[in-house]
Parts: structure tokens; C-alpha cells; sequence
């Protein structure tokens, strides 16, 4: 009975801290591994474009809504207009600093993700290959859902309208991402026979102040964001709350002033996570201090 003692006393005091300690290590290590996959993303940087941190102003004031109404010809009118209305106030905020795609995802792009992930291809699509020649138009066709699968396969996330729009206007308020006088020249708004989107980047003097392209235009673009009111807005919609996600951007697809009204900065578009339309896409975006950039 004493042998058998001394044998357990020799376990508990060798063997068994050795197999407690190399599991601590290994639990150690794991937990390791874990915290750095969930605060640091592995991402490329190419074709991004850092938006610092700092302040700026969301939505539309009284007097901007005034001016796009009187420049657009549609004569003196008050802001109370239900088009501009889940725009105000306008308010400040600010943001942390966020990299962003400088172009919108391409079908290119886009099929090599439907590719290794086995999703569906966009219904405009023949046998998993969009239109011939159209490789760097941007993809449409496209759910939120669809969307937001995209970016997380790449290492990223969808924009929040808030970094979009800051994205699209800079730190200066102004109405288009070129300036705050229209020009149709620079963005891809009006609709006529044969018209359609354009391959990303056609429209170098419409840039955003940060030299991003197609902010104004071209498609509607998906955000992160539910569709929801400003604070201290007094404006009320069934269609505010958990149902819908934001779009920005204005489209190819519209006629007279709806295209300018809706490619401002501060316009804002809203659909169901699940719905597709010729005139959505998307880029994706994500937080500096949610990156590592790969080598």
C-alpha cells in the first residue's frame, strides 16, 4: 500500500503537471491564434483608398436641397419634399479611419468568387459567364446578401453609408463627389436607348475628393447600414427599422433630374437584403484597425 502511495505522489508531482502545463500552452496558444483572427483581418490594399479619421457632415441641409431643386429647374421650393426628407438634418459625425475600394466589384472580379465558392451567378449571366467584353463593368444582379459574401470572401466588409458618403463628399460638404454644380459629363446618370452601366473608372474628372470613381452613378451601390432615420429627425416611414439596407450612389438608369437628384452624395436609396436589380452592385471597404495587409 506504501509503494502504491509513493507511485501516485510521483505522478501527481511529475507527470501531471507536465501534461497540465502542455495543455496551458496549447490552450494558450489557440486563444493566441483565435484573438489575433478576430482583430486583424488578412486583406490586400490594392485598389483602396484610406479615408483618415476626422469629422464631417451627413445628409442635406435646407439651403443645399433649395439649390439642387432651383439649379435642376424646378423653381423656389422648400425642403419639406418627400424625396429629401430621410436626408435631414444634416449633422456631423465622426469616423475612424477606413480603407475603401476606389472602383466598384466587377463581374471579372465577381466570377472569381462565384468560382471557388460554388455560389449562383447573377440570373443575367449564361452558364456562370457574364456578357462577352464586359469584364470590367460592374456586377449587378446582386442581393445584399450577395454582397456581403463577396467582401467577407476577400477579407473585407460593405461600407456603412456613413463611410460611403464621407468617402464620396470628403470633409466639405459639397453635393457631387466632383463639386456642387452638376455636370453630366462627369458620371453615367441619364438613361436612353442602348445605355447601360459603364466599366468602372470611365469618368476620371468625377472623382471623389479622395479619388474614387463612380461615386456619382453608374449603379447603386449596397451599404452595411439599415435604412433607418438621422437623429433628431422628426421624419417617421413604415419602411424605417431592421428591413431594408441602404443604397448610394445614384444609377445609369433614370431620366431629366432624377439622375443628378439621385447621384448626390448625400442621396439615399433602400431596398430588401434579398432583392436584385440591373442597377445594383457594390465595393467593399473595411476599419485600418481591422486589417493586416498581406506580403
Amino acid at each position: 500500500m506504501q509503494e502504491y502511495n509513493v507511485m501516485i505522489n510521483k505522478i501527481i508531482t511529475f507527470i501531471v503537471p507536465g501534461i497540465i502545463n502542455k495543455f496551458l500552452i496549447f490552450s494558450l496558444a489557440v486563444l493566441l491564434i483565435f484573438s489575433c483572427g478576430k482583430s486583424q483581418k488578412k486583406v490586400s490594399l490594392t485598389d483602396m483608398v484610406m479615408i483618415p479619421e476626422g469629422p464631417f457632415l451627413v445628409g442635406s441641409s435646407d439651403e443645399e436641397i433649395k439649390k439642387v431643386v432651383r439649379d435642376l429647374g424646378g423653381g423656389e421650393l422648400g425642403p419639406d419634399v418627400q424625396w429629401f426628407a430621410s436626408e435631414r438634418p444634416q449633422h456631423e459625425m465622426n469616423l475612424k479611419s477606413f480603407y475603401i475600394d476606389k472602383y466598384e466589384v466587377t463581374n471579372a472580379q465577381y466570377k472569381e468568387f462565384i468560382q471557388a465558392t460554388k455560389r449562383p451567378s447573377p440570373r443575367q449571366w449564361e452558364k456562370g459567364n457574364y456578357p462577352a467584353g464586359q469584364d470590367n463593368y460592374p456586377v449587378v444582379y446582386v442581393s445584399w446578401n450577395d454582397a456581403k459574401a463577396y467582401c467577407d470572401w476577400v477579407g473585407k466588409r460593405l461600407p456603412t453609408e456613413f463611410e460611403w458618403e464621407k468617402a464620396a463628399r470628403g470633409t466639405d460638404a459639397r453635393i457631387w463627389s466632383w463639386g456642387n454644380t452638376f455636370d453630366m459629363k462627369k458620371c453615367n446618370v441619364e438613361a436612353w436607348e442602348g445605355s447601360g452601366p459603364k466599366p468602372v473608372g470611365s469618368y476620371p474628372d468625377g472623382v471623389s475628393p479622395y479619388s474614387l470613381y463612380d461615386m456619382a452613378g453608374n449603379v447603386w451601390e449596397w451599404t452595411d447600414s439599415w435604412y433607418d432615420a438621422y437623429p433628431g429627425s422628426n421624419y417617421t416611414s413604415p419602411e424605417f427599422g431592421k428591413k431594408f439596407r441602404v443604397l448610394r450612389g445614384g444609377s445609369w438608369y433614370h431620366y431629366n433630374s432624377l439622375g443628378p437628384i439621385g447621384a448626390r452624395c448625400a442621396s439615399r436609396d433602400r431596398a430588401a437584403p434579398e432583392s436584385i436589380s440591373y442597377v445594383a452592385g457594390f465595393r467593399c471597404a473595411i476599419g485600418a484597425d481591422e486589417i493586416k495587409e498581406s506580403k
